[in-house]
């Protein structure tokens, strides 16, 4: 939380479960920076709605996200995704929507049975941010053995500052022109199976007419 440091009128709130060391780590975030930030050790989506309703940004670091809902919430509710470039927030968060966590560049290299899969310590960066995800047909086992290895990673220093530097650089953005061009942008977005469905429609309609 070094940005709460660095920016004295920024406000930060957490929401998540999962790893105990982590959520005591949110525990304690609201004696460390009382007023200006809490953490919610829990799950709860009624108020997962409201804290992206609220929020200016929401910051998503995934190390690995085959899909992604939240960043898409966010843009609908006028607030500006920070992710990191993986799977779905990769594919659905642009330069104009949001802010990609880029300074990624420890990578680590992993063999499973029946692929080899690139990934970094924790931030899943795919060879430069050129490829949008790392499915590679894994079985059931090879997916357990990689959520596994990424669970246990700890947080590398590198990854730290990077998300750090990016948080940095939307704050800065923050009440300027290419920020309210953003929000407007993110919410104007169409992200709903309307246009893919017609699309299908189209063309299932041509094979059927072959």
């Amino acid at each position: 939380f070094f940005f709460l440091k660095r920016q004295d009128t920024a406000q930060f709130i957490a929401l998540g479960s999962g790893n105990c060391c982590l959520e005591n780590r949110l525990s304690e975030l609201s004696s460390q920076f009382p007023g200006r930030a809490i953490g919610l050790a829990q799950f709860c989506t009624k108020k997962a709605h409201k804290i992206n309703a609220a929020a200016d940004y929401m910051i998503v670091p995934s190390r690995f996200e085959p899909c992604g809902l939240v960043q898409l919430h966010a843009m609908a509710y006028g607030t500006i995704p920070i992710v990191a470039p993986t799977g779905g927030l990769l594919d659905t968060v642009t330069s104009t929507l949001g802010f990609q966590i880029t300074s990624c560049t420890k990578f680590t290299e992993r063999t499973y049975s029946s692929a080899t899969v690139t990934q970094m310590n924790t931030l899943d960066c795919v060879n430069g941010l050129a490829e949008s995800s790392v499915s590679h047909l894994l079985t059931d086992e090879d997916t357990d053995n990689l959520l596994t290895s990424i669970e246990n990673q700890s947080t590398d220093k590198i990854d730290s500052k990077a998300i750090v530097n990016t948080v940095l650089d939307a704050l800065g953005q923050y009440n300027t022109e290419p920020f309210f061009h953003m929000r407007e942008k993110g919410m104007e977005t169409d992200w709903s199976w309307k246009k893919p469905a017609w699309k299908w429609e189209e063309a299932l309609r041509t094979l059927w007419n072959k």
